[in-house]
């Protein structure tokens, strides 16, 4: 009987924890992304959202960045607009994601309130994932291939 109850105590701490840890990763990522004007990158990023789908795959040929980034970017602003705070939310809504892929695997490693916090208080995680550029997806993509192996934690069982 007192074994039961702990159990259930621990796994309401270890959620509790989890969703600190993302409430943190979300404030994070996009508390006031739209307050600063785009820097030069931005600005491609913003270029080839204006285009159609023919025109970026065209365009990206002659990128070192996929097309894969750029038409989801396309999607997206669509869907939310052309702020600046729109289009940055794309790369923090992934980095949010990509700290839920480290949770999963740093809780296969070490436990996922470790790895949450880790990646929460990485400058460099937040900073990249609060401007719109390719790279937070790559990042994305790794983690959740990474995720998946059969040896590995795997999504499916995420949450």
């Amino acid at each position: 009987m007192i074994e039961k109850h702990t159990d259930g105590a621990k796994n309401l701490a270890s959620v509790s924890g989890l969703i600190l840890v993302m409430l943190l990763a979300t404030i994070l990522r996009f508390m006031r992304i739209g307050d600063q004007s785009l820097w030069y990158d931005e600005g491609n990023t913003v270029r080839m959202t204006l285009r159609g789908a023919g025109d970026i795959l065209e365009a990206a040929a002659d990128d070192i960045h996929p097309p894969g980034y750029y038409l989801t970017v396309t999607g997206w602003v669509e869907l939310v607009g052309r702020t600046e705070f729109a289009l940055r939310g794309f790369s923090a809504l992934a980095g949010v994601v990509l700290v839920a892929v480290v949770i999963k695997i740093a809780g296969f490693l070490w436990g996922p309130i470790t790895g949450g916090i880790c990646v929460d208080s990485s400058c460099a995680c937040v900073l990249l994932t609060r401007g719109a550029h390719v790279y937070v997806s790559g990042n994305v993509g790794r983690g959740i291939s990474g995720c998946g192996g059969q040896n590995g934690p795997g999504l499916r069982t995420l949450g």
